[in-house]
């Protein structure tokens, strides 16, 4: 019996304590801070950009520098490397895609330059052959 009176007595107890606080006409106070919480509430969520297209933008198109001398491998590397920038873009990384992008986009000037010279030079050779 002696058990049921004192969590009883601890019921109200925490009843006392867990009132709105009031003031003289029963009304809440305006600002009442008691029940907002400072302390953690936890770190924003922060989503990791997806740089993998991006990336492989900017390797291709430095792998382009070097593919631009033969226009069979030059072009299929630098149209990846554009489409991937693109890509890459609007998924995140837009610093690494914009430098891929620049990249692809001079090796395919050279690759079109390249292919247009050897195209010129095998006119020549034929010509000069009959």
């Amino acid at each position: 019996m002696s058990d049921v009176n004192n969590f009883n007595q601890g019921e109200q107890q925490n009843n006392e304590f867990n009132q709105q606080p009031t003031n003289e006409y029963g009304q809440q106070p305006a600002n009442d801070y008691s029940q907002q919480s400072f302390g953690y509430t936890g770190a924003p969520v922060v989503q990791e950009e997806k740089k993998g297209m991006s990336i492989a933008s900017l390797v291709l198109g430095i792998c382009g520098f070097i593919a631009w001398c033969i226009p069979l491998i030059g072009y299929p590397v630098t149209i990846l490397g554009i489409i991937f920038g693109a890509v890459g873009m609007k998924k995140g990384g837009k610093k690494l895609a914009i430098a891929g992008i620049i990249c692809s986009a001079i090796t395919l000037v050279f690759t079109l330059i390249n292919s247009i010279a050897g195209a010129m030079m095998a006119t020549q050779m034929l010509n000069s052959l009959y």
